[in-house]
């Protein structure tokens, strides 16, 4: 059997586009459920970040669960889109082309709901992707929509690469879906989101 690159994940077809609220809609059962641990050193964290993810033809769909037993820790300091979000309690994607190099797009959104976006690092970019953020009786979720068109490729697309990843700030916990030695933005270490079936993905890679 063809040796497929790892880590990889299969992204499961939505039935239908959920509705970007941080209400978990029922379809988010079929998705693919991802653990975030520590970036550099894989272990779990105290304070755990599920993450579940869909597509369309459109969009992918993330949303992120992230535990904390002190919701009163949260910080929540930054107010302005574009500002220094992650000095906050926040989850960040990085996404990008899987078949071919092109930009990376890097989205932040805090445990208030106050967002940031750039592309390639280039920060005066605006895409056109959704979220919304709110607290939960376990701690606090954030639910986006990434259109593939913010990323520039032609849809459907096969393959992305990036990461998913959370910035905890009462423990200062770091914690990424794949090994981030270098830094969450760090292409090198990207993983594969397989937007079709695991065959159809072995040939692609």
């Amino acid at each position: 059997a063809q040796a497929l690159p790892e880590p990889f994940v299969v992204v499961p077809k939505a039935n239908a586009a959920p509705v970007v609220d941080h209400r978990r809609e029922s379809m988010y059962d079929q998705a693919t459920k991802l653990e975030l641990r520590h970036y550099t050193t894989g272990e779990a964290p105290r304070k755990t970040t599920c993450v579940e993810m869909l597509r369309d033809q459109q969009a992918v769909y993330i949303f992120f669960t992230c535990s904390d037993p002190r919701p009163e820790t949260l910080r929540t300091v930054v107010t302005a889109r574009d500002g220094r979000v992650w000095e906050d309690d926040c989850v960040e994607v990085l996404l990008t082309d899987g078949l071919r190099r092109g930009p990376v797009i890097h989205v932040i959104v805090t445990a208030s709901g106050v967002c940031f976006d750039e592309e390639d690092g280039n920060a005066s970019w605006d895409g056109t992707w959704q979220s919304s953020a709110g607290r939960s009786p376990a701690g606090w979720v954030a639910e986006l929509a990434i259109p593939f068109a913010d990323l520039g490729v032609e849809t459907p697309v096969p393959v992305l690469k990036g990461n998913l990843c959370r910035e905890e700030k009462e423990l200062g916990e770091l914690t990424s879906w794949a090994p981030a030695p270098a830094g969450f933005a760090d292409r090198s270490g990207f993983a594969h989101f397989a937007l079709c079936s695991r065959a159809e993905f072995a040939q692609h890679t």
